[in-house]
């Protein structure tokens, strides 16, 4: 299972980041936690060949350098996934054409825009 990227140009890329990530969540941290350590090696490796000037060959992300994702970060993913899954419903119930009447799915917009805004 691979991580899913948003796309601004695609409806409801971000909430199906989101749920991605948040299936991902152990593998996730895992894998910041195997990348920080290489990073620590590689810094200590380098002071210890005196070329503390240097920078390892690869600087992992910010995000990786300062530890990961922290609870308080995937609980404010978990509050928009919650957030964000109302649309992405309502997003799958009005794709395609209008399936009764003869003024197309304009009823069904309105319906839904009504069920959203409650």
């Amino acid at each position: 299972m691979e991580l899913v990227k948003p796309v601004r140009t695609r409806w409801n890329s971000s909430y199906d980041a989101f749920v991605r990530a948040a299936r991902l969540h152990g593998p996730l941290d895992s894998y910041v936690e195997v990348k920080l350590d290489e990073y620590r090696v590689a810094v200590a490796s380098a002071k210890r060949t005196r070329k503390a000037s240097q920078a390892p060959e690869q600087k992992p992300r910010l995000f990786i350098r300062e530890g990961g994702l922290s609870g308080r970060d995937w609980a404010t993913i978990t509050e928009y996934i919650a957030l964000l899954e109302p649309f992405a419903e309502a997003t799958r119930l009005l794709e395609g054409r209008g399936k009764h009447g003869c003024h197309g799915a304009i009823w069904e917009v309105l319906i839904t825009f009504e069920w959203l805004l409650d």
